[in-house]
């Protein structure tokens, strides 16, 4: 009696830890954007920055939410602009896959357009990370 009371107690844990897969729908995803001035020949030090993707204004820590266990990837578009008199704008962009660790860079260029320093660069670094927020459970 022992021995079938012990090996229906083992079903039933088996069965249990079994149950325990969860069914997920959709996965959020955070993106997190640095821009950090690596070289800079008198352009200027009045910077601002304008990320787009989806022809949406982004900022870092946005979140994007996909289908669970999709492979996506997003381009982000990046403006930076250093404020002067006659501000001076580089153009760039990256792709970034949506998954956990994920990260790319990419080196914006600004040229400074007028003034004593005109022709000069800059070049910003853009770095974008994406680190895995949730796992959304399918609701019954």
């Amino acid at each position: 009696m022992k021995r079938i009371i012990s090996i229906i107690c083992i079903c039933f844990i088996i069965f249990s830890f079994n149950g325990c897969k969860r069914n997920y729908t959709h996965s959020v995803y955070e993106i997190t954007i640095d821009a950090t001035v690596v070289s800079n020949d008198s352009v200027g030090n009045d910077w601002r920055y304008v990320y787009t993707c989806d022809g949406q204004s982004v900022k870092s820590g946005h979140q994007m939410t996909v289908p669970y266990g999709t492979a996506e990837t997003v381009e982000i578009y990046v403006t930076a602009i250093e404020s002067d008199t006659w501000d001076d704008k580089g153009f760039g962009s990256l792709y970034v896959d949506l998954e956990d660790g994920f990260q790319n860079y990419t080196i914006v260029t600004v040229r400074e357009n007028k003034g004593r320093y005109v022709g000069n660069t800059a070049n910003i670094r853009i770095t974008c990370n994406v680190k895995l927020v949730k796992n959304i459970v399918k609701k019954p």
